[in-house]
């Protein structure tokens, strides 16, 4: 294990490094991001995480680092900073301890870590970054765990990590420099193909070429705006089925204009945007968008006549001297089995934990209006995913709905089922879209964004982006596979706005 003497030193290389890092490509306010390096805030490790994935996307700028030597770190500490070219980022399985070592499975191969403290908990994935140090291995400690289903996972782990030990473990910098240089150079080469065949798709999409894999086809709406698209399917629908949407259209404005209906409406949002809400918040959310006219009394018995009357899909749920108003996927109206209302319960009780640490994303910051819905189907990234289908319809589906139905799927798995990527791209294949793209990452990268940019009951409404941005004092761009675009603060503003991003999103 290391030393305190040793982790200091680390940390303080590091910190130099990444501050550097950060001077340069603007990831964080220079003063805000030294505030954060010496407290103890909770957004320090998201923070310190974003920094460092920078530096190690950018290692060369570590020649620079230490050519000025801004720091004055002694020559030892420089040739140890210089080492850090060959940092290896990864996922990888923690597989436990052995001789007061941590081991990872990575890339194929067992490597043995010296850390500061042993973890105690069993095999989990990992996203880690290793570097060599002294005459040992150890991580940035900005490593983020996710649970692995050591049920469905064991026999194949313990077969995967029983033929890495058979290769020898990775214990030292002369072992893992060469490792690490080997795999490195691999993507590098691997992104260069992407690179080119990208610039080659592009090419071919400008001409006019339909590039679609065998099965799928562009769609008539492929190219097309929003606003394009939607006249479009107007256009396109029959008469009497155009008569009824327009009619449905001129429904839900009327509805909007009716008090008791809005007010009805707008506490669904509620519901829809944080899972649980008590009926007093629910109160002030619809004072802050001028629905006034009811005391909050009068909302607690306008609420149960409309829910026993079917005009509000909500349930209230009576807990701790307060009523919730709850999204019926979190409180359902027909009986469960014991241990799954057990489970429901315990999701709720985590729920209000998590609301209670962040302040509520009101309705209005969503819309003026507090169109939640509306707002998420609009936003740019459900757009980007509507336009990027558009261009790869399967051949068996029907090319004016097929992307739009998928979106509210997503949509609605990802806010009311709070599912992850890998659930997403599951949904993906069974909706058709297996082999959509010869680069599977271009679709992945999407649903990425898409549930990034998503309200998230845990986080009272906010995004992850969303939080993200208020931790780093930035907005974020991605790139079409969903990477987080590194844009320093003298580059042109992602946006297209033609500013320096310094002077624009970078503020």
């Amino acid at each position: 294990m290391l030393t305190d003497s040793q982790l200091y030193r680390l940390q303080d290389v590091l910190g130099c490094l990444a501050c550097y890092a950060n001077d340069l490509f603007g990831v964080v306010e220079p003063e805000q991001f030294m505030n954060l390096m010496e407290s103890n805030d909770p957004a320090q490790v998201d923070v310190i995480h974003e920094v460092l994935q920078t530096l190690w996307g950018h290692v060369d700028i570590i020649d620079t680092f230490v050519e000025k030597n801004p720091y004055d770190l002694n020559n030892a500490d420089l040739r140890m900073a210089l080492s850090w070219k060959d940092a290896l980022h990864s996922m990888g399985v923690y597989a436990g301890t052995e001789n007061g070592q941590e081991l990872y499975l990575i890339e194929g191969r067992l490597v043995a870590l010296e850390q500061a403290e042993l973890h105690e908990s069993g095999p989990c994935l990992v996203d880690i970054t290793i570097l060599p140090f002294e005459n040992m291995l150890v991580e940035d400690y900005t490593s983020m765990a996710m649970d692995l289903d050591f049920a469905h996972a064991n026999f194949p782990l313990r077969r995967d990590i029983a033929v890495a030990r058979s290769k020898g473990i990775i214990a030292t910098p002369e072992q893992f420099i060469p490792f690490a240089r080997e795999i490195n150079q691999r993507r590098h080469e691997a992104e260069m193909d992407r690179l080119m065949a990208d610039l080659d798709r592009e090419s071919r999409l400008h001409a006019g070429e339909d590039i679609s894999p065998e099965g799928f086809h562009r769609g008539q709406l492929s190219g097309l705006s929003r606003e394009e698209r939607d006249a479009a399917i107007m256009a396109a629908l029959p008469e009497d089925t155009r008569e009824e949407v327009e009619q449905q259209l001129a429904e839900i404005e009327a509805a909007a204009a009716d008090p008791r209906l809005r007010i009805l409406r707008t506490l669904e949002e509620c519901t829809f945007a944080y899972g649980l809400i008590t009926i007093e918040d629910a109160y002030h959310e619809l004072e802050l968008l001028g629905l006034e006219g009811l005391d909050d009394q009068r909302l607690d018995s306008l609420i149960e006549e409309a829910i026993d009357a079917r005009e509000l899909d909500a349930r209230l749920w009576p807990h701790n001297r307060k009523v919730y108003l709850a999204n019926p996927s979190l409180y359902p109206e027909a009986a469960l089995p014991a241990h799954e209302e057990a489970q429901l319960q315990e999701e709720r009780l985590y729920l209000l934990e998590c609301q209670e640490a962040i302040p509520r994303k009101h309705l209005y910051e969503f819309s003026k209006d507090g169109r939640v819905g509306e707002t998420l189907f609009t936003s740019q990234a459900a757009d980007d995913l509507v336009t990027y289908l558009n261009e790869r319809i399967p051949d068996n589906q029907e090319d004016l709905f097929f992307a739009n139905s998928v979106l509210d799927e997503m949509i609605f798995s990802v806010v009311e089922g709070n599912a992850d990527t890998i659930d997403l791209m599951a949904l993906a294949e069974e909706l058709g879209l297996a082999g959509c793209d010869t680069d599977a990452q271009r679709l992945m990268g999407r649903l990425t964004v898409l549930r990034g940019s998503l309200p998230l009951w845990e986080l009272n409404g906010w995004s992850f982006i969303e939080s993200m941005e208020m931790q780093t004092g930035r907005k974020m761009f991605f790139d079409d596979r969903g990477v987080p675009l590194k844009v320093g603060r003298n580059d042109p503003c992602p946006c297209g706005s033609g500013k320096p991003y310094k002077d624009c999103h970078g503020k």
